[in-house]
């Protein structure tokens, strides 16, 4: 939980941070400030720009599905399941743009 509250901005941590902040905004209904702040002190626009970016990672199939899996977990009182692994590349130029996603 600390990792989610820090100043890092590494990918492993910012977006789980995003997913976080978007999940709260959706169910809570929380204003941006108050998300910000349970984040460590975030500024609004860092909220607003989390749940913008969420709303679009949101329109990719794998993306879409595990984060909807997270809200019906959440909904539901289950266990929040992993992420899925990303698929295999097709060729080396894939692979090489794959671990650049990855950070």
């Amino acid at each position: 939980m600390s990792d989610l509250k820090s100043e890092k901005k590494h990918k492993v941590l910012a977006l789980p941070r995003q997913i976080a902040m978007w999940l709260v905004r959706k169910h809570v209904k929380s204003s941006y400030p108050d998300i910000g702040e349970k984040f460590g002190g975030k500024d609004h626009s860092t909220v607003i720009h989390a749940c913008k970016k969420i709303e679009e990672k949101m329109k990719t199939d794998a993306q879409k599905r595990f984060i909807s899996q997270l809200n019906r977990d959440l909904k539901s009182g289950r266990p929040a399941r992993r992420a899925p692994e990303p698929p295999p590349a097709s060729s080396p130029a894939d692979a090489t743009k794959q671990a650049a996603e990855l950070g």
